[in-house]
């Protein structure tokens, strides 16, 4: 520009940058009296007849563009003036990714993989808001990303973080603009995707494309590619040749957002963003990392798969390439077992890897050889086992919501529980989580009718026939768990160990549904012989529970004694309540009692000595059983009680202060020492 001020309101302070088709100014706002930047078609350009209607709508659509993008991580639009072509936003007193990786290096040293990591996650989800408005940016290279020092205070102490932007959205563009989809021209040739050199048709994968070569550059120090012709033709060197200390997954996911075939490359920023939290997490990847993606069994890949197929014949023999597909599915079948919790994001989890392994399993190029029908068929089962039960446990959830029929659900867990007789954990999950979950859901809708009926006691008749089918259905499915867990004999002793918990826990729940009155009054149906029965055998279980729990300790095996702790605490805690429903002496009631006080105490210790945060859950439990203290002391003399009441809170105390002496960083015994202080 040759003027000093733009429009009488901006100074210009100096020129930031300049790209094809813009130039970028720092200037001062007289009105708002800040600095913003400025950016305005550079004039040459304008001036060009043949080019100013592409320039102009080019414009026109950044703008749009910027002005429908609000995130932390993309430069804010001010002033708009489509007259005389330029924009403002906000100034960043950083420096571009490149510059400030320099100089950091210089100064600080090297900044690690995990940060890097997790820049790439913060830009992948800025670049997932601008898809989500139908915008490609087009143009995403390291100069394209700001960096600037922010500083924060930690636990006292100042803390500098780098904050991105993404910036220059100049050529982002709606994907359903056709005829600018196919200007070449546009973007930056060392970073621009194999579809959009060749003038294709573009979507949000050329972004993954950019991004996946700052990912690329950030983790080797290096650009993958030497010149355009090596994007189209050359393979993708490896990252850990250059860098040793980048994992395998880490490159999978790097490598999948650069794959040259958009098939095979993410296909939304959300996949990657995906595996990137997984990666963080320590858990499998979701989308990256499988060789299968050379193997896609629908219609339209069939050509490629088989060519692929004939060529692999000369290096890899016909049993060798039904182990690799057996050995594939083992792979994912893994990752689905390895995915922790039954919330409804791990189920679709694990049901997206079961699907996966599914569709390798079920179909190969060539028919299955009859000496490898065996793995087949042990393989797949397991699979189909699996996928029963996250099917079943995904209804489950959804029942809490919407009437389902039980029995449906319950299908879904027998199917699950015939076809997996050798795997133990599964077996254990379809009893605790399957048919014991059905109950606890039943066991709610008890809740809820008794609630309904209290507010109107004019509907008990109305109710008696739902309470009466609830209270049988309890019981059955009760019945059914312990059916499945003594259907086979665990070797594994910690499982063994938690089927006695569980089993002890149906036993009681029976005992507790036989307890109920039924809801017609005259009838006082309370079932005393059978509850009896269920408490003794609930009692039993227990402790055999506890016994198994003394084994494994004496035993000094790899499992972690806190789930020992636990479970110990779990067991004598419900031998007490029991004991005291069953009019046992106070006196071995009590004893259970500070058993498990005892024993949880051991268990936050432990947890203590490793350096490691205590679980909120651990400290609930003694307040747990402070109120079965007071509960079982209700009808006792009150100055003994209120000398029992005040030794259970000295211990909760001491156990708050043994844990922070020698972990004072443990915020919830902190928590819990100033609650009963």
């Amino acid at each position: 520009m040759d003027t000093e001020m733009i429009d009488g309101q901006y100074a210009v302070e100096k020129i930031l940058g300049s790209g094809t088709y813009g130039t970028v100014y720092k200037v001062f706002d007289k009105k708002s009296n800040r600095f913003l930047a400025l950016k305005q078609i550079k004039k040459e350009i304008v001036g060009d007849h043949k080019k100013k209607e592409i320039v102009d709508r080019l414009f026109k659509k950044e703008v749009e563009a910027l002005e429908k993008c609000s995130h932390p991580n993309i430069i804010k639009i001010y002033n708009i003036d489509l007259e005389k072509l330029y924009f403002t936003m906000d100034y960043i007193e950083g420096k571009n990714l490149e510059e400030y990786l320099e100089e950091y290096t210089k100064e600080k040293g090297k900044i690690s993989i995990k940060k890097k990591v997790e820049w790439i996650k913060t830009l992948a989800n800025a670049l997932d808001h601008i898809h989500s408005h139908r915008i490609i940016h087009r143009d995403i290279k390291n100069t394209n990303i700001l960096v600037k020092d922010e500083e924060n205070y930690i636990d006292g102490k100042l803390n500098i973080c780098q904050k991105l932007y993404i910036v220059d959205l100049g050529i982002a563009l709606f994907q359903d603009m056709k005829k600018l989809t196919k200007t070449a021209s546009l973007g930056s040739p060392l970073y621009m995707s194999p579809e959009q050199q060749e003038g294709k048709d573009i979507n949000c994968q050329t972004d993954i494309w950019g991004l996946g070569i700052i990912f690329y550059w950030l983790l080797t120090g290096r650009l993958p590619f030497r010149d355009i012709a090596d994007i189209k033709k050359a393979e993708l060197p490896s990252i850990r040749k250059y860098n040793k200390f980048v994992d395998k997954k880490l490159e999978s996911i790097c490598v999948k957002a650069l794959e040259k075939d958009q098939s095979f490359r993410y296909q939304t920023m959300k996949e990657m963003i995906e595996d990137l939290d997984a990666y963080q997490k320590g858990k499998p990847l979701i989308h990256a990392g499988s060789w299968t993606k050379y193997f896609h069994y629908k219609a339209k890949y069939a050509p490629i798969a088989i060519c692929i197929f004939i060529i692999a014949l000369l290096f890899v023999s016909y049993y060798e390439y039904h182990e690799l597909l057996i050995k594939e599915s083992q792979i994912l079948l893994e990752k689905a077992r390895e995915v922790e919790g039954m919330g409804k994001e791990n189920l679709n989890l694990k049901l997206s890897f079961l699907t996966q392994a599914k569709k390798i399993i079920e179909n190969p190029i060539i028919g299955r050889p009859q000496s490898k029908l065996a793995k087949y068929n042990k393989i797949e089962n397991s699979i189909k086992a699996h996928e029963f039960f996250v099917t079943g446990m995904l209804l489950l959830l959804e029942s809490q919501e919407k009437i389902i029929l039980m029995e449906t659900i319950e299908n879904f867990f027998v199917q699950a529980a015939n076809l997996a007789q050798e795997d133990e954990k599964l077996s254990f999950q379809i009893g605790d989580f399957g048919f014991c979950g059905i109950e606890e859901i039943l066991t709610k809708k008890m809740e809820d009718l008794a609630k309904s009926i209290n507010n109107n006691p004019s509907k008990i008749s109305d109710a008696k026939i739902k309470w009466d089918t609830l209270r049988s259905e309890r019981i059955k499915y009760n019945q059914k768990a312990i059916e499945h867990f003594t259907k086979k004999n665990y070797d594994n002793k910690y499982l063994s160990m938690l089927i006695y918990a569980r089993m002890g826990c149906c036993y009681e729940r029976i005992g507790i549904v036989f307890s109920i009155e039924t809801l017609a009054s005259v009838e006082q149906k309370n079932d005393r012989k059978d509850m009896e029965t269920a408490f003794k055998k609930s009692i039993e279980c227990f402790l055999n529970a506890l016994s198994v729990c003394d084994q494994l300790q004496k035993e000094g095996n790899n499992i972690d004694p806190t789930n020992i702790f636990f479970n110990k605490a779990f067991a004598h805690e419900h031998i007490a309540v029991i004991l005291h429903k069953y009019n046992f002496s106070l006196n071995e009631v009590l004893q259970h009692l500070k058993a498990a006080s005892q024993t949880q105490l051991e268990c936050i210790l432990e947890c203590a000595k490793r350096k490691n945060q205590t679980h909120i859950d651990y400290w609930n439990n003694f307040k747990r059983f402070h109120e079965h203290l007071k509960s079982f002391l209700s009808n006792e003399d009150e100055n003994w009680k209120k000398k029992q009441l005040f030794d259970s809170y000295n211990f909760i105390v001491s156990s708050a202060e043994q844990v922070l002496a020698i972990n004072p960083k443990d915020l919830n015994a902190k928590k819990m020492l100033d609650f009963w202080k």
